[in-house]
C-alpha cells in the first residue's frame, strides 16, 4: 500500500496536482475555471441591422432569436466556439471563413454569433454573459462594432 501511495504521488506532483486519467476530463481538470464557447441564434428574415443590439447579456433569457442547431448544419459547436475565442483580429480571411461555415444556409436567414461565457461568483452562482460578435444575413456578414477588425 505505500508503494502505491508513492507512486501516485510521484505521478501526481509530476503533472501539477491532475493524475493523468482524470486530466483528460473538464469536469476534473477546469472546474470551477472560467469558460467561454459559442452560441449561435437565429432570427426572422426581417431582421435588419439596424435592429442589432451589441450590448452584452447578462441572462440567457434576454437572448431574442430562436437557438440554431449547429448539428443540423453539420457544424462542429466546439470548432465555432474555439474559432471565436482564438480571433483577435477580423481580417477579410477571418471572415470569409465565418461566411464558408454559414454559406449552406437558407437566403432568408440571419444568424447572430455569440460569445457566451461564465465563472463562479463569490456566492457559489454562476455569472454569465453574451456578447453578440457577428451578424451573418445572407451573403453579407456585420462584426460587433468592438472587434477589431482590419
Amino acid at each position: 500500500m505505500i508503494g502505491f501511495m508513492l507512486i501516485f504521488a510521484l505521478l501526481v506532483a509530476t503533472h501539477l496536482g491532475e493524475f493523468w486519467p482524470l486530466s483528460i476530463y473538464p469536469m476534473f481538470s477546469q472546474a470551477g475555471k472560467p469558460w467561454e464557447r459559442a452560441l449561435v441564434r437565429t432570427f426572422p428574415a426581417n431582421y435588419s441591422q439596424s435592429d442589432a443590439k451589441w450590448d452584452t447579456l447578462y441572462a440567457i433569457d434576454h437572448l431574442a432569436g430562436k437557438p440554431f442547431k449547429m448539428a443540423d448544419y453539420n457544424l462542429a459547436q466546439n470548432d465555432f466556439a474555439n474559432y471565436l475565442k482564438k480571433t483577435k483580429v477580423w481580417d477579410a480571411k477571418k471572415k470569409a471563413t465565418v461566411r464558408a461555415m454559414f454559406g449552406g444556409l437558407k437566403a432568408d436567414s440571419t444568424l447572430v454569433l455569440y460569445k457566451a461565457g461564465g465563472r463562479m461568483a463569490e456566492d457559489g452562482e454562476v455569472d454569465y454573459h453574451f456578447v453578440p460578435m457577428i451578424i451573418v444575413q445572407n451573403e453579407s456578414l456585420t462584426l460587433n462594432p468592438a472587434l477589431a477588425s482590419e
